[in-house]
């Protein structure tokens, strides 16, 4: 939806840069930030579910500058990168220029949308959502290049997965 859409706003990719889009599916933000880097730029999007990440393959497969991989961004980015240009494997050594991370969350911002959610969802399930998305936010802070912009996102509103989750990243990486 437009909300969603802002985060990609918020990144502020520009023609020419490397963005890795960490949890990519479904694919629409992908799609935004081809748009913004251009063919010559360069679009990594990857996707943890194997289902999804091929969806999100045959997605965006018109587009020569946007890569899709299956991985679990919580080890940092691919180490394999079976199928990418050479070019495209050097230019991970200095890092993307921008990173977005719109993480799974618990999903509780949803709840207008989705009421259900308000029964699914346990405090345990909000703490187990931070503690992978701090996870992700570490692995993937790595891989920001210096003067690079890192995007943290999520749809909910629970300060365990927000303002306390921010405070922990920031006591790590204070710069």
């Amino acid at each position: 939806d437009e909300a969603s859409q802002l985060v990609v706003d918020l990144l502020s990719a520009r023609e020419g840069q490397r963005v890795w889009d960490v949890c990519a599916a479904p694919g629409g933000k992908t799609l935004s930030l081809a748009g913004a880097v251009g063919e010559r730029g360069w679009v990594m999007a990857t996707e943890l579910h194997a289902r999804k990440a091929q969806d999100l393959k045959e997605r965006l497969a018109r587009y020569s500058w946007v890569d899709t991989l299956n991985h679990d961004a919580s080890g940092g980015p691919p180490s394999e990168l079976e199928g990418l240009s050479e070019e495209r494997k050097a230019s991970l050594q200095g890092g993307f220029d921008r990173v977005l991370l719109d993480a799974p969350c618990s999903a509780l911002g949803v709840i207008r949308r989705h009421p259900e959610i308000r029964w699914r969802r346990s405090l345990a399930d909000v703490k187990r959502s931070a503690r992978r998305q701090l996870d992700l936010l570490h692995s993937v802070a790595l891989s920001v290049k210096v003067g690079g912009v890192l995007v943290y996102s999520v749809c909910t509103d629970s300060p365990q997965e927000t303002t306390e989750l921010i405070k922990q990243f920031l006591l790590a990486y204070p710069e």
